[in-house]
């Protein structure tokens, strides 16, 4: 009954496998693009890096802007 409750309503997130990241080599800037369209609740980004000091910089661009910069280190 609470599923059947819950399907009814507005928001109902559900997990997506998205599109391979392109340009994935040491020392290159990779890009994962996502379609336009669905409401993006959270991004899992998973790598074999073991240690999280070797990831330089994570940005978020929409249309060309930045709106999210991190690092490994975050």
């Amino acid at each position: 009954m609470v599923l059947m409750e819950a399907l009814k309503q507005p928001f109902n997130p559900r997990p997506r496998e998205l599109d391979p990241v392109e340009g994935v080599n040491w020392g290159n800037q990779a890009t994962l693009r996502l379609v336009s369209g669905p409401t993006y609740q959270n991004i899992e980004l998973v790598t074999d890096i073991l240690d999280p000091a070797d990831i330089e910089r994570i940005a978020v661009k929409v249309n060309g802007r930045e709106i999210v910069n991190v690092t490994g280190q975050d």
